[in-house]
């Protein structure tokens, strides 16, 4: 579901996003919304966030072989930590 939303911006910041938008091949509302989600859910946690949310995660997002799964890390961690 969306809903219109009114703000006030410095016209330079407006002109900015638009540019990033066009380059980046989204839109103002679009990166408004990115913001906006980025926020935490409740104070101080990022629950309910997706990997790509989490700017953090984001970044680490490929280290891994796309093959490995989290039952993989949960035997890496037990490993790693009962021996």
């Amino acid at each position: 579901m969306h809903t219109k939303l009114t703000v006030r911006v410095e016209v330079r910041s407006v002109a900015n996003a638009k540019r990033f938008a066009a380059e980046h091949g989204t839109t103002l509302s679009a990166l408004v919304d990115a913001f906006l989600r980025r926020l935490p859910v409740e104070h101080g946690n990022v629950a309910g966030m997706a990997v790509e949310d989490v700017p953090v995660l984001h970044r680490l997002t490929g280290i891994l072989d796309s093959t490995t799964s989290i039952e993989d890390y949960h035997r890496h961690l037990v490993a790693k930590y009962e021996s």
